[in-house]
């Protein structure tokens, strides 16, 4: 048998085969598999060798809901997710602006609600570092922004104000504007922020790609597809420079009805002609909890200062809307992917699905519910009923300041237990895709492993100490690989081709550092990708 190359002496992850040592890779395809001894007496001797020296490999990682774009923009403004603190984070807005002193708008991202007393950061600690600046800094989460005075100012911020449907402004307790703005609030200021040019856009998404796949990540969902985002993937393909197998979840547009799914098909049309899969759409419900802008089915427990019983969120999108949208998009081939942080976002999602069903009758649509934060028990069951797949966010799921201080004490101790069920979920037989939402959080598929198996994470200044979060709601290495690679496949159509390691499959591989089974101490999140394969081709190797 022809092969190009062989990679032996390894644990090649495949759990329905027991031990697997080797692997060939000929024409972008594993063309053989088991011990050393059999792969080499199978192929052509001359081909290439790499010893894997005891590492493991798995099937390419496959990212189910990410932002390379938005990844790739940080990289390029006034990146704050390396900050630790309050201050911290203005040290480095101040070193950005003095490199930077002709810049008359200020952007950046990353920073965190825990650095701030009730996560509020103050327009005033922003206005001594960027002086009389437009400055627009969106938290690490996306679902707020903190904004200078003069922000405000130019966007007509003030205490008459009102709220939009879809966000809120934090105010002082006489109803002046504080400086921190989320979800829809946030779009005042944004619409005064300079536009990306499209050059800029094709630059980030090469270093969002260029990161992913430096961490054994061979596809992706790009989670909200803009016009702008699309012509930036469109650029890519057509030059041959998108190397990961991209598809694109294109926005909705929650100020828009049904009259938008044609030219949702129209750009559909356009990246698929050129080679990016777009036939799905993201719908999203709600925003955050500590935010206070997730739709919850009860009220939060005495949030934004008021009495408990007086704030449960609201939808993003309208029952009525979503009921007529999503049976519409079933019927032109769209797939559905929700965001939902809240429980009435989960059930308001499992019911639209439920009533496209009563309309169109089974489908194959694959559609998908996204970060599940809070689900109600009653609506466990109801993913494997539905064929609704569950795209969660494994790293956000364990004990750390902003889950302990922001989170648990607005949800209660009832609903804090409902949080992140993805044991109930696994149990249940519902299908399991994996997503890092990057830049949310990292992108490193170790990272999210290491808490969907201990519910817990390695916090600075914890001493070692890790209090399981929910630990009954742990997933086995062998299921957290799985739901990151085939189930991720899944959601993204290629499963035939591509998330397992079988004979006849393309080769995207994702050769890791160590023995994920025998890791002698070392810790399962520091563990790196040395090599990613695609399509039989090394794309990345740490040793260059």
């Amino acid at each position: 048998m022809r092969a190009d190359v062989v990679l032996h002496s390894g644990r090649i992850w495949n759990p329905r085969r027991g031990a697997v040592s080797a692997l060939a890779i000929g024409s972008g395809k594993i063309v053989a598999l088991g011990s050393d001894s059999a792969v080499r007496d199978a192929v052509d001797r001359s081909c290439e060798t790499v010893d894997l020296r005891g590492r493991t490999v798995v099937p390419g990682f496959q990212d189910a809901h990410v932002h390379p774009v938005d990844g790739g923009l940080r990289m390029l403004s006034c990146d704050l997710s390396q900050a630790s603190s309050a201050s911290g984070c203005l040290d480095a807005v101040a070193a950005y602006v003095a490199e930077h002193s002709d810049l008359e708008v200020v952007v950046g991202d990353g920073w965190l609600l825990e650095w701030f007393e009730r996560g509020i950061p103050p327009a005033g600690a922003l206005d001594a570092v960027v002086g009389n600046r437009v400055a627009f800094f969106t938290e690490a989460g996306g679902h707020s922004a903190w904004v200078s005075t003069a922000a405000l100012n130019a966007a007509g911020i003030d205490s008459g104000t009102a709220d939009p449907s879809d966000g809120r402004i934090e105010r002082a307790p006489d109803g002046r504007p504080v400086g921190v703005l989320h979800d829809g609030a946030m779009e005042p200021v944004r619409r005064l922020l300079p536009e990306t040019t499209r050059d800029g856009m094709r630059r980030a998404l090469e270093l969002g790609q260029e990161h992913l796949i430096s961490l054994g990540i061979t596809a992706w969902q790009d989670a909200i597809v803009t016009p702008k985002i699309g012509l930036a993937y469109i650029d890519l393909a057509s030059k041959g420079a998108l190397i990961g197998r991209a598809s694109a979840a294109l926005w909705w547009d929650r100020s828009a009805g049904v009259e938008q799914l044609g030219e949702l098909v129209r750009r559909r049309s356009l990246l698929e002609e050129a080679g990016v899969r777009a036939s799905t759409v993201k719908l999203m419900l709600d925003g955050g909890i500590e935010v206070g802008t997730a739709w919850m089915l009860e009220p939060y427990i005495g949030y934004l200062g008021g009495p408990s019983g007086s704030h449960s969120g609201e939808p993003f999108i309208s029952a009525e809307q979503l009921s007529a949208a999503l049976p519409a998009m079933e019927r032109l081939g769209f797939q559905a992917h929700f965001h939902a942080i809240g429980d009435a976002a989960v059930r308001g999602a499992l019911d639209a699905v439920a009533l496209a069903r009563s309309e169109n009758g089974p489908s194959d649509r694959r559609h998908q519910i996204a970060h599940l934060q809070v689900v109600h028990p009653d609506d466990l069951g109801r993913f494997v009923a539905l064929g609704v797949a569950a795209n969660i966010q494994a790293l956000w799921a364990c004990h750390e300041p902003q889950m302990d201080d922001l989170t648990i004490p607005v949800l209660g101790e009832v609903r804090a237990r409902w949080q992140y069920p993805f044991g109930a979920l696994w149990r249940s037989g519902a299908h399991l895709a994996f997503g890092s939402d990057w830049p949310v959080s990292s992108a490193s598929p170790l990272e999210q492993i290491a808490v969907a198996v201990s519910r817990s994470r390695a916090l600075s200044g914890d001493g070692g100490v890790r209090t399981p979060f929910l630990g009954d709601q742990a997933l086995s290495l062998d299921a957290s690989i799985e739901a990151f690679t085939q189930g991720s496949a899944r959601v993204h159509f290629i499963e035939d081709i591509t998330g397992r390691i079988e004979q006849g499959m393309d080769a995207d591989l994702a050769v890791l550092d160590a023995d994920l089974f025998n890791l002698s101490g070392r810790a399962l999140e520091d563990v790196k990708a040395d090599m990613t394969w695609i399509r039989g081709r090394l794309v990345f190797d740490s040793e260059g």
